[in-house]
């Protein structure tokens, strides 16, 4: 993760190149029942922003992080995301599926880079984005307007297809023939179960 991260440390001078410090924001929970993982991703974000400080010691240039508590609740998240608006446009995080859905779409309209470090949900690994404006053009209908444009999330971790592809992989490599799953109720969950069921029937394991 902290090699990814270096390399958002050196896009982020192409956004800021006359700047002489340079802000990422971070979202990340620090509370409630997923601040562990919180905790590391921040450490890791803070360790690769102290390797590319001292890289480019003399240079005129300083990374400085804006870390935001989103204590995993997508709404928060959001709020979370348009604070940092006005600080800056790259942003490491958030951690679940669910905050990135959330964000997505302010995001994808001001041009906010998010780097997300664990979102596995094949819906979120998309080259395109679109999105409909509807409203009622007279009293029996309503007219909608779609928009596509390039998606600013992107993600560290491979996608639920990537990871289920490998798992079956394994199974298929130890022999096994019928496969119990227990997941997490949540879209990390749902993708990653989905996306092991589909490609183990089609390699004729039984769920």
């Amino acid at each position: 993760m902290r090699v990814v991260l270096l390399a958002l440390f050196a896009l982020s001078l192409a956004f800021y190149a006359s700047a002489n410090v340079i802000k990422i924001g971070v979202l990340a929970p620090l509370s409630g029942s997923l601040s562990q993982y919180g905790l590391d991703m921040v450490n890791a974000v803070e360790m690769a922003a102290e390797d590319v400080n001292k890289m480019c010691a003399g240079r005129g240039v300083t990374f400085e992080l804006v870390v935001k508590d989103t204590a995993g609740d997508p709404d928060q998240a959001l709020q979370k995301v348009k604070e940092l608006y006005n600080v800056t446009r790259l942003i490491v995080g958030p951690l679940t599926d669910e905050e990135l859905f959330r964000i997505r779409p302010f995001a994808n309209v001001n041009h906010t880079l998010i780097i997300s470090p664990t979102s596995v949900d094949d819906e979120l690994a998309l080259a395109n984005w679109t999105y409909r404006t509807c409203w009622r053009y007279d009293y029996w209908s309503i007219k909608c307007n779609e928009t596509t444009m390039p998606d600013w999330i992107y993600r560290i971790s491979p996608n639920a297809t990537m990871q289920a592809r490998a798992i079956v992989d394994l199974l298929h490599y130890l022999g096994v023939r019928r496969v119990a799953m227990v997941y997490s109720s949540n879209r990390w969950g749902w993708s990653l179960a989905s996306a092991i069921e589909a490609e183990a029937r089609r390699r004729g394991i039984a769920v």
